[in-house]
């Protein structure tokens, strides 16, 4: 379900850029919503885009959680050890901080 996306939205992000980062977004909660809802959004505040994909599946671990936040809130880009998780997300989050 796509809850709200204002048609006049614009970025500064290369559509390809964008485009592997809602596939990989949108696939993981494909995968991971069995039954349930996925919702996509987009707002603009404050010349900030602020794009939402949430679902009800069970969610990442508390571990997970953090191993994420560290690494998108890594300065140093440095190279963090991939785990049994799948390259998805880590790649999500490398071209967001681009």
């Amino acid at each position: 379900m796509i809850s709200y996306c204002g048609k006049h939205i614009k970025t500064r992000i290369s559509k390809a850029i964008l485009s592997v980062i809602f596939h990989n977004l949108i696939d993981n909660a494909v995968k991971n919503t069995v039954e349930g809802t996925i919702i996509i959004k987009a707002q603009e505040s404050d010349n900030t885009v602020v794009l939402k994909v949430a679902d009800t599946g069970p969610g990442m671990s508390d571990e997970q959680m953090k191993y994420y936040a560290q690494m998108y809130a890594d300065k140093e880009n440095k190279e963090f050890p991939f785990r049994k998780e799948k390259l998805g997300l880590p790649m999500v989050i490398r071209l967001l901080k681009k």
